[in-house]
């Protein structure tokens, strides 16, 4: 028996029913129920772009930079498609070049909350695909983050507090009062600073700025 099939990659774009027959040596011919298939090989155009990665780890929050530091291992990444998705599309987020897993998307807006596991430098960038698995001409550009889990070890302390309102300067001990409002703090740390990191002040447990 021979099977004969319509050339599909003469169709045009489109959906459209597709019909078998088959024939046997004596010429009869025996025709199958009809297949509806929709041809669609056009690739999403749209641009897309990661506009941003939010941080809700304290006690630092808010968006991070590309190439920025952050402690959040559930990083979420925000981006946006010009024109939105059509119907059947969605979008596909890489990390290190590597899928994992599809956007949430509202109008031109996009977002996906991802897991991370130790510190280190993460890579993300995205791309459309359709429902007939066409990948957008459209990549994001790279957006990076640095994931850092590490606290620092260095012991801070508070050795004194100067008053000097209002004239004179006097050393208040820890439990007594004063009556300056602009406090001056002075301590110690251990060891030194390293590199991109701050001494914070808190205040009734709530930061109120960092010391020099």
């Amino acid at each position: 028996i021979n099977y004969t099939v319509p050339d599909i990659a003469g169709l045009a774009q489109g959906p459209r029913n597709l019909v078998a027959s088959a024939t046997d040596a004596a010429g009869n011919i025996r025709t199958g129920p009809p297949v509806s298939v929709d041809k669609d090989t056009l690739a999403p155009a749209q641009a897309i772009s990661i506009v941003g990665v939010n941080d809700d780890q304290a006690p630092i929050v808010g968006n991070v930079t590309s190439g920025g530091v952050t402690n959040d291992q559930t990083p979420t990444i925000n981006g946006s498609v010009v024109g939105g998705l059509a119907s059947g599309e969605s979008i596909r987020v890489l990390r290190d070049g590597v899928f994992i897993g599809s956007a949430s998307a509202i109008g031109t807006s996009w977002s996906f909350s991802d897991g991370l596991g130790g510190s280190g430098t993460y890579s993300y960038t995205a791309q459309i695909i359709d429902a007939a698995g066409n990948l957008g001409t459209n990549v994001a550009a790279a957006y990076s983050i640095v994931l850092d889990t590490v606290a620092p070890t260095q012991t801070a302390s508070i050795t004194s507090l100067t008053d000097d309102f209002p004239s004179g300067i006097r050393i208040v001990a820890s439990g007594a009062s004063g009556n300056d409002p602009n406090p001056i703090l002075a301590g110690s740390i251990s060891s030194a600073l390293n590199v991109g990191e701050s001494l914070r002040i808190f205040r009734g447990g709530i930061e109120v700025g960092t010391a020099a």
